[in-house]
């Protein structure tokens, strides 16, 4: 099976120093551009091998999260934007914020569980959270939903659930919440999902683009755009957990890879500060894993071809 997200960010960034200096934007932004969701342990039913290619079936208490709870971090988000400290010279910080959108998203489920017959609580929840929202229907290019469970990409990927891949201009797209709405109303089970249901394989992308910072400065430098990635399941491993592990209650879904547009070193990785090197691993564990998995990311390749990615 292909090693998961954490453990490519493990092997790539093992020797990037967190303590290079006392403060640090992009570590900064990249915390705050981590979701925290609350930690559930669920009754799960797996197969077990037994003779004659028989499977046997045992129950226990997983622990995991319900992507429901993981949308509802991303309402305020959408809706305020997410801020960060940045340092734009000695003794001067800022706090600029970012707008997420949705840029592409893949669900493997793993193929001893039915996602079908989970309890559409969260359904329910989601949906009542954000009712106000846009519920028109609209054409979903890029948007796929099997009508039946088919085995893409064998069993180390799982079952190909869900796929939804952003190819609009920026400028043309709405913010996170407003897309995962409308693709709740064609799927609802995207909310009711737990992230022990999912394969390994399942993962998010998120385009972060700067809008304003406060006190209000003209500074033509704060325009660098992020794409972080993101893992959503929990059923290999308890990896997700590391990035919380103070709080047991939670799971921390830290970005295991990164992509830049337009980006200003001066800010974002200032000399001896570890970052440009923490950049580049970044990178690198983002495009291994999209090719590792045979993906075509269009907001990837666009920011590579702009040559946005800082690299040694």
């Amino acid at each position: 099976m292909a090693g998961s997200s954490a453990s490519i960010q493990e092997e790539v960034c093992a020797s990037f120093d967190k303590t290079a200096v006392t403060h640090s934007n992009l570590r900064c932004f990249l915390h705050n551009a981590t979701p925290v969701v609350k930690a559930h342990k669920v009754p799960m039913i797996f197969y077990l091998p037994l003779s004659n290619n028989y499977y046997g079936k045992v129950a226990d208490e997983v622990k995991c999260f319900y992507l429901g709870d993981l949308w509802n971090v991303f309402y305020k988000w959408s809706a305020c934007g997410v801020g960060t400290s940045v340092c734009i010279a000695p003794c001067e910080t800022i706090e600029q914020y970012f707008v997420p959108y949705l840029s592409a998203i893949e669900l493997y489920t793993n193929k001893t569980n039915d996602p079908t017959s989970q309890s559409m609580v969260y359904d329910r929840r989601f949906y009542e959270y954000n009712q106000h929202l846009v519920k028109d229907q609209v054409d979903f290019h890029g948007h796929q939903v099997p009508s039946h469970m088919a085995n893409i990409g064998g069993e180390s990927k799982g079952e190909l659930f869900f796929k939804y891949f952003e190819h609009d201009s920026p400028y043309e797209r709405i913010p996170f919440i407003d897309k995962v709405h409308e693709l709740y109303n064609n799927c609802p089970s995207i909310a009711s999902l737990t992230s022990a249901e999912l394969s390994p394989s399942s993962w998010m992308s998120v385009f972060w683009y700067p809008t304003s910072h406060v006190p209000m400065k003209n500074r033509k430098d704060l325009n660098t755009c992020f794409l972080t990635y993101h893992s959503l399941s929990t059923s290999q491993d308890n990896h997700l957990n590391r990035g919380n592990a103070s709080n047991s209650n939670h799971v921390a879904l830290a970005p295991f890879g990164l992509a830049t547009y337009k980006l200003d070193a001066k800010v974002w990785a200032s000399p001896n500060s570890g970052d440009q090197k923490h950049i580049a691993c970044l990178y690198d564990a983002a495009q291994s894993w999209l090719k590792k998995h045979g993906i075509y990311h269009y907001d990837f390749n666009f920011f590579s071809a702009s040559c946005s990615s800082t690299r040694t």
